[in-house]
């Protein structure tokens, strides 16, 4: 079946077309997501969630004149994006990891005053994204541990930290400013 005659069976929301793109497609994605992200389980979430994408998306979209093009670099879009996330983590890390060792030496007024900033923060979190963070934070499950007891993919994990490190960047930035600013003084 030509790639015309698959993205029009798509539209039309026959789930034969997507079967027939996946079959045809799949392995090449999977490919250029691991010269990417160097993770095979990674490289092929990315490609699934692509395909989950396409279905979701398939009243929107238009004419493709290269289908193996447009999916190549959307592959490489989602692997590049990856890869950005996991660096703004381990960036957010080190960043927690240096709060932790500063909060050791302030006060136990100033702990309790940063602990409940902290607190605050984490219930601004959605209900699943403070129970997967918290997961990972505060019980050290890994992010596999993490998707295998949740059902989920790896990547959701890897996902809702980032979110969850994003927004208490946010909610925290001030009372840490005001915290750190004991020790300068």
């Amino acid at each position: 079946m030509d790639d015309h005659r698959i993205l029009s069976e798509i539209r039309d929301g026959q789930s034969s077309g997507l079967e027939v793109l996946f079959k045809k497609y799949y392995q090449h994605l999977t490919n250029i997501a691991f010269y990417v992200t160097k993770n095979k389980p990674v490289a092929e979430d990315l490609a699934q969630e692509l395909f989950v994408a396409i279905w979701e998306k398939r009243n929107q979209m238009g004419d493709i004149k290269n289908l193996k093009g447009y999916l190549s670099i959307a592959i490489k879009n989602r692997s590049l994006d990856f890869i950005k996330s996991q660096q703004l983590q381990e960036s957010h890390f080190g960043e927690y990891l240096k709060m932790s060792e500063t909060l050791t030496r302030g006060s136990g007024e100033d702990l309790e005053s940063l602990r409940n900033h902290l607190d605050k923060g984490l219930s601004q979190l959605p209900p699943r994204c403070q129970l997967i963070f918290s997961l990972n934070r505060f019980e050290g499950l890994t992010n596999d541990e993490i998707a295998s007891y949740l059902e989920i993919s790896k990547r959701t994990v890897e996902t809702q930290v980032s979110k969850a490190l994003r927004i208490l960047r946010v909610e925290l930035k001030d009372a840490f400013d005001a915290y750190l600013s004991l020790f300068i003084f």
